[in-house]
């Protein structure tokens, strides 16, 4: 059986942050780093605020970020499309190409959504 390799928690000499190319820019502090591995496998590691966010790869559900150890998800090396959702919080997607050997790492706080104050007096008229 495979064993995940223990999440690296520094920055590495010859670590590239790559860009992301998100369609929901609704997030902060979200960056994703790449880490070299050497068991040939693609791994990406999730840090999300909140941690029991949904993850979809290529839209497929694979669980709660909690749910993964360290916060690490094994993938074949190859191109995909990552989505967190939660309740309450705006969804973010973004798209990357993993290589074989590499670890990206993606650190994200997601946005709360706002919802509208409801208003009894759906009229405009001052009320006297």
């Amino acid at each position: 059986m495979h064993r995940l390799p223990t999440p690296l928690r520094t920055w590495h000499p010859g670590a590239a942050l790559i860009a992301l190319v998100a369609t929901a820019t609704l997030c902060a502090c979200s960056a994703v780093q790449l880490v070299g591995s050497d068991d040939g496998f693609s791994y990406l590691e999730i840090s999300c605020t909140p941690p029991d966010a949904s993850i979809y790869v290529n839209e497929r559900y694979l669980g709660e970020v909690n749910r993964w150890r360290g916060g690490v998800v094994p993938l074949k090396p190859g191109e995909y499309r990552v989505e967190l959702q939660r309740d309450g919080y705006y969804p973010y997607q973004l798209d990357l190409t993993l290589k074989p050997g590499r670890m990206a790492r993606l650190e994200l706080d997601m946005i709360q959504e706002v919802s509208e104050l409801d208003d009894d007096d759906d009229d405009d008229t001052p009320t006297p």
